[in-house]
């Protein structure tokens, strides 16, 4: 299991020039094709990887 932060663009298609890049800190994450599957929340998310700006793994403290 891989902790990580995703960081992804979503762009405003309602209010023009107003985007933002999210945060998630997911339990796990892998990349498949063009998606990356990850578990957030306990539920399994599908982000594309076309929005994806960034994926920074955690390190396990112990």
């Amino acid at each position: 299991m891989t902790k990580a932060v995703i960081f992804i663009y979503t762009r405003s298609f309602n209010e023009p020039g107003v985007d933002s890049i999210d945060r998630y800190e997911v339990a796990d994450y892998q990349i498949n094709d063009s998606v990356v599957e990850a578990k957030y929340c306990g539920e399994k998310w599908i982000f594309p990887l076309t929005s994806i700006m960034g994926i920074e793994e955690l390190k396990d403290e112990k």
